[in-house]
């Protein structure tokens, strides 16, 4: 399962800054809503395979809320994830010189 939600805060070019309490729950309703489907299908595994937040959000902070919200969401309702990074707008390695964005790793390390 894919999702950017919501697209117009962490898809590229971004007309909403804000990564609100309300969207944040939405993570959380759409990893139940997972879980439960996962469940009425005979316990088949589910993961959100790609999400992510285009590096072109100019609200840093909202953007690593948004990567918390969705990798603690998935954990708590026990699916599988992965963020996305494609090099370009959703990058996390740039690749040129190997250096990672360390605030989405301590943003989507659950617990911490």
């Amino acid at each position: 399962m894919h999702s950017y939600s919501p697209w117009t805060f962490a898809g590229p070019h971004p007309t909403v800054t804000n990564f609100t309490y309300k969207d944040a729950q939405s993570a959380v309703t759409t990893m139940d809503g997972l879980k439960q489907w996962a469940g009425k299908h005979g316990g088949v595994p589910v993961v959100h395979d790609e999400f992510g937040c285009t590096v072109q959000q100019p609200n840093r902070p909202a953007r690593l809320h948004y990567y918390k919200a969705y990798a603690t969401a998935a954990e708590s309702s026990g699916v599988g994830w992965a963020v996305w990074d494609d090099n370009g707008d959703f990058r996390i390695l740039v690749r040129a010189n190997r250096t990672w964005d360390t605030g989405v790793f301590g943003a989507i390390i659950v617990g911490k």
